[in-house]
């Protein structure tokens, strides 16, 4: 194997050996004269190096390599690297992400009915136990047998029967509104990413995309609704119950109020905390997923190259920092766990000892449902605060799949710009000076390209690998920016909706790539075409009548049909099936070698 590499001035040349396992062992070096010819293989141990490393290397003086040209050292420090690392965002998610998601769900009147359902079934809930306090003063100084236990207790039930009422609507309502923001948000998440440019999908982790697509789309579809609901429900139960409080006894606001602010600035040292932890956390994860996937993709190449203790170190570097971050958010959630708890008891306390010591001015019924008030405020604030936090913490899915949507993407199909229906009439096809890159920013790798391919042509670029075969028809899909003009029968490509353009230029790559599904939808994924069009199509491959899927469960062999089911990448295709068709295509090759054999000027 050999790799020519750019370090300081000189090439460097790897030569490597492979015996047994294919594991490297360099035996000899290569020395390469000034006219580039290989001369006599010498024994690394002739050499005298004295090295024992597994790789031998042949440097050659720099008056043998070419400079690099000025403009492409520039563009290729302005590149940067070729995988950009995961962007994380710093303090709390910013409230246009919130509002984004928000007003995906419904509009003002969506709104102000679900908090106005949420506030009345919170008002019945609380006006419950209050009437429990007038059922029992009922009894005082008057006969049992003439308090009506069943106006009282109808009373009661039917305040639980609204109040649970109420509950279930704002659940349903805000169900219906967030399957609406997930559905919208998915959507456009999908159209965005299927919409990059191929610059953008060359740079991005796939691990990180398949974050987006799963774990934070799942966050959106289950647990943010969840959280948000209890966000919303215990918002309004607690404000609710200090505006009782303080109602019922206006002496007591300053220590409500000195507990709510002790509490809020403590909660929010807890979510700035909490957030940076959660993000950290998040990124942590990508490239862990990435990296065991890279493992199990090549499992083969790790194995044959000896390098399953390298691996194993780099996941469990990635696993330890993800390990790491979900240790911080275990002591968070403990940190804040004390410091509520401890507040919640101040303040029962206090109100306690100020309804029964400080003053005569209060019966029996405001008491006990003011210590009632008193000791759930206490619970719902630890819990709030937890919930808030968790709700900030899902907002960071919402704010990851957010940042997906403002990502580069190519120009969107538009009716102004697309061609007559005709369009293609010829196969005339004309580039004037073409210059393309691969991204705005990297260096040039078309220079000035002019060439004209007269219709009813068919010609072969030849070159070796890296001369841009393979970035003429990128830049024939306009699928890289480039700059001059590409004309296809007298149509600038450049001014051509990109979907009419990639519906009348048909582009095979060497590398089939097959979807999971029947083999219609791989033929024809907008299912545009009659039967008689696939099966003309399957009879020119030469698969119409001998191809064959893998072997059913008793071991026996399919034909190949429409419905034929297909898995990823065509792996249930069977041996036979492939060398069949390899034989069409050698037979194909061997007929185009006569035919130039017999006319020299082809």
């Amino acid at each position: 194997l050999f790799k020519g590499d750019l370090i300081k001035d000189r090439t460097v040349i790897c030569v490597t050996h492979h015996v047994g396992l294919m594991k490297p062992v360099s035996q000899y070096l290569v020395q390469i004269t000034d006219q580039g010819v290989v001369g006599p293989l010498e024994p690394v141990s002739a050499a005298g190096s004295g090295t024992t490393s597994e790789t031998a290397s042949v440097v050659l003086p720099t008056d043998l390599v070419d400079e690099p040209d000025s403009e492409m050292s520039n563009d290729q420090t302005a590149l940067g690297k070729l995988m950009v690392a995961e962007e994380k965002a710093r303090g709390k998610v910013s409230r246009r992400t919130i509002l984004r998601y928000f007003a995906s769900a419904g509009g003002i009147l969506f709104w102000s009915i679900y908090f106005g359902i949420i506030l009345a079934g919170e008002i019945l809930f609380a006006y419950c136990n209050y009437w429990l306090g007038v059922w029992s003063r009922a009894y005082e100084g008057t006969d049992p047998s003439k308090v009506s236990i069943s106006f009282y207790l109808g009373i009661y039930v039917l305040l639980m029967f609204l109040q649970a009422c109420s509950y279930n609507t704002s659940t349903l309502l805000w169900t219906f509104g967030c399957l609406r923001a997930s559905r919208d948000l998915h959507q456009r998440i999908t159209a965005s990413v299927l919409g990059a440019t191929l610059r953008w999908l060359d740079t991005t982790p796939t691990g990180s995309m398949l974050s987006r697509f799963t774990k934070d789309i799942k966050s959106c579809d289950s647990i943010f609704p969840r959280v948000f609901q209890g966000v919303s429900e215990l918002t309004v139960t607690l404000a609710l119950k200090f505006v009782l409080l303080i109602y019922m006894v206006p002496a007591f606001a300053p220590l409500a109020l000195a507990v709510g602010l002790t509490g809020g600035i403590i909660g929010e040292f807890y979510v700035r905390a909490q957030m940076d932890v959660k993000r950290e956390s998040s990124n942590a994860k990508s490239p862990l997923y990435s990296q065991f996937a890279a493992a199990i993709s090549g499992v083969t190449s790790i194995r044959a190259y000896g390098a399953e203790s390298k691996v194993q170190r780099q996941l469990q570097v990635r696993a330890d920092h993800y390990t790491q971050c979900a240790t911080s958010m275990y002591n968070l959630n403990r940190w804040i766990n004390i410091r509520i708890d401890l507040l919640g008891a101040v303040f029962s306390a206090g109100l306690a000892y100020y309804l029964v010591f400080g003053s005569t001015k209060y019966d029996s019924i405001l008491i006990g449902f003011g210590l009632n008030q008193a000791v759930s405020v206490s619970e719902i604030i630890l819990h709030w605060v937890k919930v808030t936090n968790e709700f900030e913490v899902q907002c960071n899915s919402i704010e990851r799949i957010n940042e997906y949507l403002s990502i580069e993407s190519e120009p969107t199909a538009t009716l102004q710009n697309r061609p007559p229906a005709s369009w293609p009439t010829s196969g005339d096809i004309e580039f004037t000076n073409v210059s393309a890159r691969y991204s705005e920013k990297g260096p040039l790798v078309l220079k000035n390209i002019s060439l004209h391919v007269d219709s009813g042509s068919r010609i072969g670029l030849i070159g070796r690998t890296g001369s841009g075969k393979s970035t003429l028809t990128l830049a024939l899909l306009r699928l890289i920016p480039l700059e001059g003009s590409i004309r296809i029968s007298g149509q600038d490509t450049q001014q051509l909706d990109l979907e009419s353009l990639r519906r009348n230029v048909v582009s095979i790559p060497q590398e089939a790539v097959l979807l999971a599904g029947t083999l219609r939808s791989n033929l024809d994924p907008f299912d545009e075409y009659d039967d008689a069009d696939l099966q003309d199509a399957l009879q020119i491959s030469g698969l119409g009548s001998c191809g064959e899927t893998a072997g059913s469960e008793n071991g026996s062999s399919a034909k190949l049909t429409l419905e034929s089911e297909i898995t990823s990448g065509g792996s249930n295709l069977s041996q036979v099936s492939l060398k069949r068709r390899k034989t069409v295509l050698s037979t194909s090759t061997e007929s185009f070698d006569r035919r130039v054999n017999g006319n020299s000027s082809a």
